[in-house]
This record gives C-alpha cells, structure tokens and sequence, in this order.
C-alpha cells in the first residue's frame, strides 16, 4: 500500500508500473479500503495525482466498459457502479480531467487486469471518491443521484465483495 502511495508522487513513474502495484495491493489487500484510501487522502499531492491521474480516468473507463458490456460477475458490481457514478460526477459537473498519457497506460492496463483485482481496485476508487465529494459538501447529492442510478443511499461507497 504505501509503495503504491510513494508511486503517485513520481513523476517519472508510468502508468504500467503503477498497474502492477495497484495489482499487487488488491491481491493481497487486507488492511481494508479505508487505510487505503486515507492514506491516499493524507497528503494533498498524492491525492490530486490520484483523483486526477488514477481515480477519475478509471470512473470513465468503467463508464466505457458498461456501455461495451466488457463485465461478467467477476466485476459486474464494480462496472455498474463505477457507470452510475460517471453520470453522477458529470451531473455534478465535477469530472473535469483528460486522461493524461499515464493515465492512460493505467487505464489501458487495469483493464486488462483479472475482473477480481478491478473489482477490488474500484472499491478503493469509490470510496475515495467519496470522501473527496463528502469534503466538498457533495456527498449528500451525490448518493440522491445516485439512487436514481438503482443504488440506494450509500450502497455505492460500501466495501465491495471480493469474489
């Protein structure tokens, strides 16, 4: 986890790289998303890297995917969500990146990763997500769009199964 943290700050760092430490944190995750995603949140650099670079470059590929129907059960829960959460964030008018070429090698190759490490990767960027809209007083409205999406209150931001 905190290698994958230390990464972000990297400017030399790919998206490759990143991809394969990103794996290896959710394969052997257990220390819980929420550690996780604190210690992204815990300093101001590395979660801009991360919201900017990683988090929301991969809402809009789980957007893609969905619309590409690329899922089974494996990530079936993680390519809905993250679906939902991309017309959320545009109703919100709070997606304003373009995937920067790193962000695209990691997009390009968290999507090739197994459909079990995505699923895994995007609780961590649900629940950052999360605490990022709550520090901006967006969480409420956020999980009222939401809902309308078909996840009720807060459903989204829970840990998801790992399979």
């Amino acid at each position: 986890m905190r290698k994958f943290v230390e990464m972000l700050k990297e400017p030399e760092c790919n998206g490759a790289d990143l991809v394969n430490e990103a794996s290896r944190m959710c394969n052997v995750l257990c220390l819980g998303t929420e550690r996780i995603v604190d210690e992204i949140k815990e300093n101001t650099e590395t979660s801009d890297v991360f919201q900017d670079r990683i988090a929301l470059p991969w809402i809009m590929q789980l957007y893609e995917m969905a619309q590409d129907r690329m899922y089974d059960a494996r990530n079936e829960m993680a390519i809905k969500i993250g679906a939902a959460l991309y017309k959320t964030l545009v109703q919100l008018d709070f997606i304003s990146c373009k995937p920067a070429d790193r962000s695209k090698d990691f997009v390009a190759g968290m999507s090739r990763e197994h459909r079990t490490i995505q699923q895994s990767f995007s609780g961590i960027v649900f629940l950052y997500l999360a605490k990022v809209l709550d520090g901006k007083g967006m969480l409420a409205e956020a999980d009222e769009l939401m809902s309308l999406e078909g996840f009720p209150y807060g459903v989204w931001r829970e840990e998801l199964p790992l399979i």
